[in-house]
């Protein structure tokens, strides 16, 4: 006999925990995270092995089985129930005993009894002397065997006990396997349980995002940091990134007149997709994720150059400060090379040079000693000069 434990509903509570950031990212939640996610790896690969697995035989079976059936099983119980505890919701079957109807001196339940049969089993074998509701004060008892099914009870997990209370000494255990099949299922559906508290809290995370209003300014900036404060709030790490770099777009100054000139219509092109953006963004339209404005620093390089996307990826991965620091390298295409450069910055900077020679030098000046940001800004800024001049883009 095996329990039916659906994968379904651990896989649908990983999907909800994975679908917000709220339970890595939140006060209230991150510390519990490692612990979720280690939980739902251990109960996922339980399940697997208890469905598929016959431990629990109707005839006689082997005793080692017993002992692994229970160890699954207890994965099982006391992954679901830390996260009972951990995330301070009430357990509904805490105190319940109508599994197997042992509350020994009164204080017991199922999941007490669970834990004293453990013990027996293997946990404690040796010496089973903790406090329980199953063992008096100052007893300690001991099982010397455990058999799964016997002559006249193949249906039943027999444990036999040694006490050293001569009243409870020399005495078996006999527990149906039905109820221990009935008890797993009973404590892996609790998951149902928690995944009406995911639901609620995600839902009540939305609920009060939604209700922060975003305020549009006649400032675009102020309206970007009014997006990016809401988007701190939501954890959107990649919006928060993608707003830095169109905040420092609009900043831009150069005393280089060609560059002003060139970034000041990239900025005329960005600023009207900034408003569009944020109703969608309020009422956290999924649609919001698709629109414009997420792209509006993105442009392909039109060319028949079969290099293009390579040159375009080395550039914006090796030229990158949080990767390799400020530009500090002094480089110099006629010079030769520095060994205090990293190569693949050396290899940015070859890169840079030829997309400098085929494109930007059309549009921008790039100094190879500006800092990194700067270059992108201009790399970027070329391509879009690019696209608008060969009538890819709408000017503004």
């Amino acid at each position: 006999m095996k329990p039916n434990l659906e994968e379904n509903i651990i896989k649908k509570f990983r999907d909800l925990v994975n679908s917000s950031k709220i339970f890595y990212k939140s006060d209230k939640h991150e510390n519990n995270w490692n612990m979720i996610c280690a939980f739902m790896d251990r109960i996922d690969d339980s399940i697997k092995v208890l469905n598929t697995r016959e431990y629990l035989t109707d005839g006689i079976g082997d005793p080692v089985d017993v002992i692994s059936f229970i160890v699954q099983v207890d994965i099982v119980v006391e992954s679901i129930s830390k996260l009972f505890k951990k995330l301070g919701i009430d357990n509904p079957l805490k105190d319940d005993f109508s599994i197997f109807n042992n509350v020994g001196d009164g204080r017991g339940s199922d999941d007490k009894f669970f834990k004293h049969i453990r013990a027996l089993s293997f946990a404690h074998s040796i010496s089973t002397d903790h406090a329980s509701p199953y063992i008096e004060k100052q007893e300690t008892q001991y099982s010397p065997f455990i058999l799964n099914g016997s002559g006249i009870d193949q249906d039943k997990v027999i444990i036999m006990v040694y006490s050293t209370i001569n009243e409870k000494d020399n005495i078996s255990l006999r527990i149906p396997k039905k109820q221990f099949i009935k008890y797993v299922e009973s404590r892996y559906n609790l998951i149902s349980c928690l995944i009406q508290y995911i639901e609620e809290e995600i839902r009540l995370h939305k609920e009060e995002r939604i209700s922060d209003v975003i305020d549009i300014s006649k400032d675009p900036i102020e309206t970007l940091n009014n997006i990016k404060n809401a988007a701190i709030k939501r954890y959107d790490e990649a919006l928060i990134d993608h707003i830095d770099e169109v905040i420092y777009t609009l900043e831009y100054k150069s005393g280089i007149v060609k560059n002003q000139e060139a970034v000041n219509q990239l900025k005329l092109y960005i600023i009207p997709y900034i408003n569009e953006f944020v109703s969608l963004y309020q009422k956290m339209d999924d649609t919001a994720y698709e629109h414009s404005f997420y792209s509006v620093l993105d442009f392909n390089w039109i060319t028949e150059n079969s290099m293009s996307s390579y040159i375009l990826s080395k550039i914006g991965s090796y030229l990158n400060e949080e990767m390799y620091g400020p530009n500090i390298y002094n480089f110099d295409i006629n010079g030769p090379y520095d060994p205090k450069t990293p190569s693949n910055v050396e290899w940015g900077f070859q890169q840079l040079d030829k997309f400098k020679l085929l494109l930007a030098d059309k549009y921008v000046d790039i100094d190879y000693k500006m800092p990194f940001k700067e270059i992108q800004l201009l790399v970027t800024t070329a391509l879009f000069i690019d696209n608008l001049a060969k009538g890819k883009l709408k000017s503004q």
